[in-house]
């Protein structure tokens, strides 16, 4: 790798981590890392599936020719059932794949033949964190033999600092939902639900709390739950 690669490869380090330190909602993850691989290092497409604690594919971002794509969750089992990203998963390595022709790894479809786009190249590598597999992060060149063990390399650097952005993404998504679940359960209980700091300050009171004590909830909150 020569000296001016090197510094675009550490700048695209430095990118993303700035990027990813910044998100935590899962989507705006996936496609930030996303549009910097793709671009940094000039492929045509790429895809990045989270996976859940199953290994079951739950989110997914696919950009091609710089745009981002529809999806279904039925095509993202496929590509992990039958895909190189079902082989990565599995074994849980990286691969270089220099010519989708001769590798039977590559899931063939009708672009793939000759008198279309023909043959291509790929680098798909895993999202681990904490050493679960979080995510596979692929990527696609038209050139047969364009990605080197260079790309390989720095695409697993940047795998490995989305693995944990992913793996922090999910938690807080798993924190919002158990916060709405909460919320919902207090809200909609038919019991009157006061909330209170140890000196008897009210600090929460559901809807039936608020019919109960003939209260709005202004004129309820901070007052002492022994003056009700």
């Amino acid at each position: 790798m020569s000296e001016n690669q090197s510094q675009t490869s550490l700048e695209l380090l430095l990118n993303t981590s700035r990027e990813l330190t910044t998100a935590l909602d899962i989507s705006t993850v996936l496609k930030r890392v996303l549009f910097l691989s793709v671009k940094n290092v000039g492929a045509e497409r790429g895809m990045l599936i989270v996976l859940d604690e199953h290994l079951h594919p739950v989110q997914a971002a696919i950009i091609f020719k710089g745009q981002l794509m529809r999806y279904t969750l039925s095509e993202l089992y496929a590509i992990l059932d039958q895909g190189m990203a079902g082989w990565v998963l599995r074994e849980r390595k990286a691969v270089l794949i220099p010519n989708t022709s001769r590798d039977t790894r590559w899931l063939r479809r009708p672009d793939d033949e000759q008198d279309r786009s023909g043959a291509k190249c790929a680098i798909c590598v895993p999202l681990i964190a904490r050493e679960d597999v979080v995510g596979i992060l692929t990527l696609v060149h038209p050139k047969p033999g364009t990605f080197t063990e260079s790309h390989l390399m720095l695409l697993q650097a940047i795998a490995d600092q989305a693995g944990i952005a992913v793996h922090n993404a999910r938690l807080h998504d798993s924190l919002q939902a158990a916060t709405q679940r909460y919320r919902e359960l207090f809200e909609d209980s038919i019991a009157p639900i006061f909330i209170t700091d140890w000196s008897g300050k009210i600090l929460e009171a559901n809807r039936q709390a608020l019919t109960a004590s003939g209260y709005e909830k202004d004129a309820l909150v901070n007052r002492s739950i022994f003056e009700l």
